[in-house]
This record gives C-alpha cells, structure tokens and sequence, in this order.
C-alpha cells in the first residue's frame, strides 16, 4: 500500500512539473553555408511570469554550456549589468504576452523582445520559419533587426526585416551584420576569441502605427475659402 502511495505522489509531480504548451510557439531554423543546422523556439503565455527562466514551458538555462558545435543558435535575454557574463540563454523562451491591439502607445505595440544568439564560422546564416504562424494578431508585424532599441526609435525604420514580407526566410551576411557596431548589437566575445552574434526578435501585433508613427506637424490649411464657378452663370452655380 506504502508503495502504492509513493507511485501515485510520483505520477502527480512529474505532471505538475511537466513543462506546459505556451499560447504561441515559433521555432526558428538556423543554417549555416556548410548544411550545419540548429532550431530554437520563441514565443509568448498569458501565465508565463515577467523574467528570464522560470522553466514552466520547458526553458534551460544553458549560458554555462560552451558552444561546442559547428551551428550552435540559442534565444534568451540581453547581457545586462546584473548579469555581466553571459545573458540568459536556452532553446526555448516564452515571455510573458502584452499584445495591444489598437493603441496609441508606442511601448505597448510591442509584445515581446526576443535576443537570438549564435556562433558560426560558416556565413552566411539563414533563419527560416513558418510562415502560416505570422498571421496571429501578436505577431502579425514581427521583425529582426540587429539593433536592441529598434522598437524604440523610427529612424531604425528602414534597417527592420519584417517577417511576413521575407518568405520564410532570411540570409545573415557580413555586411548586414557589420550594419550595427558588435558592442552595440549585443553581440559577446567569448574568451576562445570566437564572436557570439546577436540578433534581436520583436513579436508585434497588427498595430503597425502604434509603433511606427512619425512626428505629424501641426500645419492647418485655410478652410475658410469659398470657391464660386460658373460666373457669369443662368440658373446653376457652383459653390465650393
């Protein structure tokens, strides 16, 4: 009976502790030019707390794992100084979901920011995707670019590869990458010399002027004018 006990006690944790299926999932197919490939997933959860790793939808931190393969692609959080090493970093990250839909705010047209790491010698890269899943609400503006504060400032405008324009795929060249300082970027320098590259994931909603307006000046033409044609005129006038 003891027994009996302790198998039931362990079937209920390791289902409680299973990791959950997030509301949205996108897994994003990295190559580099010699066929050597890695995916990793990103997405967002109404339930998935504000943080790095809480591990409900599958999440590892794997910053400690040295990048041993050929193609080695990870997705996670910016260095920041409370973490002066290495950034968050695992296969999975599911972030917490604040889609706006039809707001004003420029912060809010964002739902979530998702940090791509990878480290290849083999360029060019390509990340491919689904491209049946960017038509949700949430993500229907999603784009890369290679600058964190992108979202923040229009005149990055021009740099951002939307995903629904790209056909499922993009090519990570040199030059493209040399478009934004590697400081800048987020990119990291691991002590073997090899440059681990950073490239910046914005999962947006349909809004597209919530985050995208431009300044409107405040020019006001003269309405005030009254325009009568036909003149002389016999029985019709026109009057504008």
């Amino acid at each position: 009976m003891k027994n009996i006990i302790i198998f039931v006690l362990l079937l209920c944790y390791f289902k409680n502790t299973e990791a959950q299926k997030p509301e949205f999932l996108l897994p994003l197919y990295f190559s580099d030019s010699k066929g050597n490939k890695d995916t990793v997933y990103t997405g967002y959860d109404i339930n998935a707390e504000y943080g790095f790793w809480e591990g409900d939808f599958g999440e590892k931190d794997i910053r400690n794992e040295p990048f041993e393969k050929a193609m080695d692609a990870r997705t996670g959080a910016l260095v920041i100084k409370t973490n002066p090493k290495l950034p968050f970093m695992s296969k999975i990250y599911v972030q917490k979901r604040s889609c706006y839909i039809s707001t004003p705010d420029l912060a809010k047209g964002v739902n979530t920011q998702t940090f791509l790491y990878f480290l290849s010698k083999n360029f060019p890269i390509s990340i491919s995707w689904d491209t049946t899943l960017i038509d949700k609400n949430c993500v229907h503006n999603s784009f890369f670019h290679r600058n964190p504060a992108a979202r923040l400032e229009n005149k990055f405008v021009k740099e951002r590869i939307y995903l629904r324009d790209s056909h499922g795929k993009i090519t990570i060249t040199k030059s493209l990458l040399n478009s934004v300082s590697s400081s800048f970027a987020g990119d990291i320098l691991l002590p073997s010399g090899d440059t681990v590259i950073c490239m910046n994931l914005f999962l947006l909603d349909k809004n597209k002027s919530a985050y995208e307006t431009t300044a409107i000046n405040d020019i006001r033409e003269d309405t005030n004018t009254i325009t009568i044609s036909q003149n002389p005129a016999y029985k019709i006038i026109n009057i504008k």
